[in-house]
């Protein structure tokens, strides 16, 4: 099995990684985008295959990755620098891989975000992992996320995956980085409701975790702007129990299903308003 892990400045978050993969992991390679701090040196202490390549979009490194980095075995795990496995996660990896399933294509994870060193509810619950090299390819169709086009069958893995980017204690950094995200993500909804952009995977309520994400994403573009936030934070909160995580958890889910789908919203309608309504004046959003 060989570990392919992103890294752009990660010297907070990639040591945790590492170890958390190097024991179970035959190869673990490096796509670095540019990072000016420690984070390659540390990345040394666990291998040499290390490589360089400009960083565009999400979907794009890791399409790129899949194309250019020479791997030879047959499972392939994707994980940014700050994502650790569990112990029981990685156990339960090795026990799959032991019994050689045939015909499963991918693995998908229990996945769980932590804010301030508290483990969040209802945001990401799950996430692929684990797939049989030229089984998966990304969908092109997204700019600030990235969905994958699986071939062949999928299942799940009951051991967590835990997303902890230390660099978000800094609240400055968290809210300038959403700001970045909410831009990207109005310019994709602008195309997308003009018909200028499509996501390849078709959205399916029953089919595998991206496709549900996909069918509720098309549903989610057409909702009402300034509505939906407060509707998406209510889901959140209430529905899928954010108010169990406590002052920390209330301070995350305000901030990432309230505040951040305002931002959102407000940019949509501003890009709208500068750009005026018709796809020729659209295709400058693609840039």
């Amino acid at each position: 099995m060989t570990a392919v892990v992103l890294t752009y400045n990660e010297e907070e978050n990639i040591d945790f990684c590492m170890r958390s993969i190097c024991g179970i992991c035959k190869s673990i390679f490096i796509l670095d985008s540019g990072s000016t701090d420690a984070t390659l040196e540390i990345c040394r202490n666990y291998t040499n295959q290390i490589y360089y390549h400009e960083f565009k979009n999400s979907a794009d490194q890791w399409q790129w990755a899949l194309d250019h980095l020479p791997i030879q075995d047959e499972w392939i795990m994707l994980l940014d620098a700050d994502h650790v496995l569990s112990g029981p996660l990685q156990s339960e990896i090795v026990n799959q891989l032991a019994e050689g399933e045939q015909e499963i294509s991918a693995y998908y994870c229990r996945h769980r975000y932590i804010y301030r060193g508290k483990k969040m509810h209802g945001f990401k619950s799950r996430g692929l992992l684990l797939f049989r090299r030229g089984c998966v390819r990304l969908d092109s169709g997204e700019r600030h996320d990235y969905k994958f086009i699986i071939q062949g069958q999928v299942a799940e893995l009951r051991g967590f995956r835990y997303e902890e980017n230390r660099k978000e204690n800094d609240q400055a950094y968290w809210l300038q980085k959403h700001r970045i995200f909410a831009d990207r993500i109005a310019r994709d909804e602008l195309l997308r409701l003009y018909g200028m952009k499509q996501w390849q995977n078709q959205g399916w309520l029953f089919g595998h975790h991206d496709e549900r994400i996909v069918w509720l994403k098309q549903r989610w573009l057409r909702m009402p702007l300034f509505v939906r936030p407060f509707l998406y934070f209510f889901y959140r909160y209430i529905f899928r129990g954010g108010f169990r995580d406590g002052w920390i958890g209330l301070q995350y889910h305000f901030l990432q299903a309230f505040w951040f789908r305002v931002q959102i919203d407000i940019k949509r309608m501003k890009l709208k308003h500068d750009l005026g309504i018709g796809r020729s004046n659209l295709k400058d959003l693609n840039s």
